[in-house]
């Protein structure tokens, strides 16, 4: 398929390739974005009242603009550049105890399921989360 926008031409390829060409110039972009995948987690537990600020890294995380954890979906997140990639720092939101997983919102919707964060309840003992640092 090809369309002439004023001074753009666009011409579709595929389902997966896009051509934009803007005078003699040509570039070569993917139709469609991939989801960002929530791989890794940082502290990997918290209370059920939520609150805590967590570092959550993976795949395509720069696209992120909301992250689940089992349902709850918190968009108070900041990406961060630094030496070692993208970190997105995210506010956990409250949740029933136990372990969940986290899912990351990005242009083309949910990622899969990836990382595992347990909330455990306020009152705990000391130590709760030791098991999962």
């Amino acid at each position: 398929m090809r369309r002439r926008l004023g001074f753009l031409t666009i011409i579709l390829l595929s389902a997966a390739t896009l051509v934009v060409a803007q005078r003699s110039a040509a570039i070569v972009a993917p139709a469609y974005a991939e989801r960002p995948i929530a791989e890794w987690v940082d502290p990997m537990c918290g209370p059920t009242e939520g609150g805590t600020w967590v570092h959550v890294s993976g795949h395509n995380m720069e696209l992120a603009t909301a992250v689940s954890f089992g349902g709850s979906i918190s968009t108070t997140i900041m990406v961060i550049h630094d030496q070692r990639g993208v970190l997105v720092r995210v506010k956990v939101p409250p949740h029933l105890a136990g372990p969940v997983r986290l899912r990351a919102y990005g242009p083309t919707g949910w990622g899969p399921a990836g990382a595992p964060f347990v909330y455990v309840p306020l009152l705990s003992p000391a130590g709760a989360c030791d098991g999962y640092a």
